[in-house]
């Protein structure tokens, strides 16, 4: 039987990665993601190419570090919310949120999501947006919407 979170809880340590663990971080990536949507995975290359574009937020986005091993990572960037009066707020967006299959549906992914959601409380930040399937973020507080 897996560990749920009040076993791993004491154990997990969230953090900001290091340069020296992007290889890493894409590998987690790669293995959460492998032919989950289609054969193979492009999230690994993903998360690869963000890191160096301009909105890419490295202050929100955080590793998840069991017994000395990355199970799991979050990636944040800018982005922006017009509303129908036409004034834009700059918001955040989390994707891709990787945990690896072993580890996943355990809780390490809630803590992941909450680290960011602190900081952005800190920082003032009113909304983040996700793009993902509403059924595995609706249980920890997040809504639906439509796009447009």
């Amino acid at each position: 039987m897996k560990n749920k979170i009040n076993d791993l809880g004491t154990r997990i340590v969230i953090r900001h990665e290091t340069e020296e663990e992007y290889h890493e971080v894409e590998n987690v990536t790669r293995e959460a993601f492998w032919n989950i949507y289609y054969p193979g995975s492009d999230s690994p290359y993903l998360v690869h190419i963000m890191r160096s574009h301009k909105d890419y937020l490295p202050e929100y986005s955080f590793v998840a570090v069991l017994d000395g091993k990355i199970v799991g990572s979050i990636q944040t960037t800018k982005a922006w919310l017009k509303s129908e009066d036409g004034k834009t707020e700059e918001i955040i967006s989390f994707g891709p949120f990787a945990i690896l299959p072993e580890f996943q549906r355990q809780g390490i992914g809630k803590f992941l999501i909450r680290k960011v959601e602190e900081t952005a409380r800190q920082n003032k930040i009113k909304a983040i947006v996700i793009s993902g399937n509403p059924s595995n973020y609706s249980k920890i507080g997040f809504v639906g919407s439509k796009s447009i």
